[in-house]
């Protein structure tokens, strides 16, 4: 029924209704809706770029002109060749990095930047991020090293141990006391106070378990961590030989090394000899990661992680149905184009781009730990870009801040794999930055991000942008010579070259109606223009099921109805 390069759509016009991000208005939440029936990523990736967002197969654009609109939207987008990590974006990677590792939320990582390894189909988290040190920095980055090295081994043996000998705690705070239990290094004023010690780990989460500790170990608090901790760690293989004492103190283990693991000499003899004093370098993952992409699709593993997500995240008691869910999360309107080494032909750039090794089109991108999966995102992959959709996750993981580190895997995957692929495919956008929703400034901490300006459609630095924003003027154009006026008014004969199309092949604008059925169409044209755009309005097919009768004449333009009716299809010019 449809060409295969072309767009189809048909507009519902605008809509209004209570908006979930400040809650203070019934009709704050303002739209113009379109049915996309079917849509190149060449045209999607247009729209995008003049605000508009899809869910399922309706794709919408907030008014953010309309007095009316309380938290207006604004679509957001990272050059990912110029992402720089914030101390934020560090701190959830490197949290995410050690329980991978360590199992361990608060080891200390010596990841640097989200540079793990993946491909398209599977990825298993690579923790190895050793980089070649310049001649001068030799010795202080094998000093840094090293010291990570011991620092990570002891926070592992410490808490395996305080794990196997808590008993009669409740698991819960068991958890919590594991949790703020960590090895830190000394600085040397603190050193002194200890004895020349360079680690000590504070045991004073254990005070409140005081009491407890004492009736199921038979002794003193100070006996227990005595027997239960430093003895363990004395004897541990490949600890013995370094420590030279580990005693309790002012509720701190402090640990004295027999030598300082930090010179280049040890370092050479661990790598060269295998010398058995040494900390070994390479620690097996207690996790294991795996993400994989494929093409959108119902499934029940899925489906289940759905109604999880939004029973206990979102507080939704009424029970989902899958057709529901397919609507929302599984349907796309995007034509899939496959790999190709020759390319794919962008009608509106007019020139031949890489295509990804997966195509562009809809896609779902898994995260696996252990073999569970913990997350799911919804992602659209366009010649520009890739969008992120929507994500859900197992709220089991909901401690890992997996919203904000799937942000991150998304944009290591632009890095890594599609920009390599297909160059021109280097932008993440994110949906809307909606700047009188604190919960929604998360989007402006991946920097150096840009703003939309709704009215010049140019891409903004956030800052500048943000800095037109208000509490009493939510909405700005960011641009200062911005039109104010609409599309319809700049292109007054725009209306008439949209084309409309009757689902049976046939292909009409304005011209071809009389002109009361044609007055009455203007309107509905308009503003479909003022909304898309005189170029997206010229070049997508406009679908209209409903009936007209003009002078006892039928003009029902069909559409794509979900039936075998036979429908009347009486169109002609009078």
């Amino acid at each position: 029924m449809f060409k295969p390069n072309t767009s189809y759509v048909t507009p519902y016009g605008k809509n209004s209704s209570e908006c979930h991000y400040c809650y203070q208005s019934d009709i704050g939440r303002i739209s113009y809706g379109i049915d996309a029936k079917q849509l190149t990523v060449d045209d999607y990736q247009a729209l995008c770029d003049t605000g508009w967002r899809r869910s399922g197969s309706y794709i919408y654009r907030p008014d953010n002109v309309n007095e009316s609109t309380c938290c207006p939207q604004y679509t957001i987008r990272l050059d990912v060749c110029r992402f720089k990590q914030t101390k934020d974006n560090k701190q959830v990677y490197n949290r995410f990095e050690n329980y991978i590792k360590y199992d361990d939320l608060h080891a200390k990582s010596e990841i640097k930047s989200t540079s793990s390894s993946r491909t398209t189909t599977t990825s298993t988290l690579t923790t190895n991020t050793t980089t070649t040190p310049t001649p001068t920095s030799t010795t202080s980055t094998t000093t840094n090293n090293n010291n990570n090295d011991i620092l990570n081994q002891l926070n592992l043996y410490l808490k395996q141990y305080f794990n196997d000998s808590l008993i009669g705690i409740d698991e819960q705070s068991k958890q919590h006391v594991l949790n703020h239990l960590l090895v830190r290094c000394n600085t040397p004023k603190f050193q002194k106070l200890v004895g020349g010690a360079q680690y000590s780990c504070s045991v004073a989460p254990l005070l409140v378990h005081k009491q407890r500790i004492e009736e199921t170990s038979s002794s003193s608090f100070d006996k227990f961590i005595e027997n239960s901790i430093i003895q363990r760690l004395k004897e541990q293989p490949d600890l013995s030989s370094l420590i030279k004492d580990i005693f309790l103190k002012d509720n701190h283990i402090n640990i004295h090394l027999t030598t300082t693991t930090s010179s280049s000499t040890t370092k050479q003899k661990h790598s060269n000899n295998n010398n058995s004093n040494s900390i070994p370098k390479s620690i097996e993952p207690k996790h294991k990661l795996e993400i994989t992409i494929r093409r959108a699709e119902y499934t029940e593993e899925v489906f289940q992680l759905y109604c999880k997500y939004q029973r206990i995240v979102h507080k939704e008691v009424e029970p989902k149905k899958p057709e529901g869910f397919t609507r929302f999360l599984v349907d796309s309107p995007l034509v899939f184009v496959p790999y190709s080494k020759e390319g794919y032909y962008s009608k509106r750039e007019n020139r031949i781009i890489e295509i990804p090794e997966t195509g562009f089109g809809s896609f779902h991108q898994y995260y696996r730990i252990d073999g569970k999966l913990a997350a799911l995102g919804i992602v659209d992959i366009l010649p520009h870009c890739l969008s992120s959709v929507y994500m859900l996750y197992d709220p089991d993981f909901q401690f890992l801040s997996i919203g904000k580190l799937t942000a991150l895997k998304e944009i290591e995957y632009i890095q890594n794999q599609l920009s390599k692929q297909a160059s021109q495919l280097h932008y993440y956008y994110m949906g809307y930055y909606i700047h009188s929703c604190q919960k929604m400034r998360y989007k402006g901490k991946f920097k150096p991000s840009e703003l939309l300006c709704n009215q010049s459609y140019q891409w903004v630095d956030l800052e500048k942008a943000v800095s037109k924003i208000s509490d009493e003027k939510p909405y700005s154009a960011f641009v200062d010579d911005a039109p104010t006026t609409s599309f319809s008014q700049r292109y007054p004969n725009a209306v008439d070259s949209i084309k409309i199309f009757d689902g049976k092949g046939q292909e009409y604008r304005l011209s071809s109606f009389n002109a009361s059925f044609a007055n009455r169409l203007r309107g509905l044209l308009t503003n479909y223009l003022d909304n898309v755009g005189p170029g997206l309005a010229s070049n997508i097919f406009h679908l209209k099921t409903s009936k007209f009768y003009v002078k006892g004449q039928t003009y029902c333009f069909r559409g794509i109805i979900a039936s075998d009716m036979d429908i009347l299809i009486n169109l002609r010019k009078n």
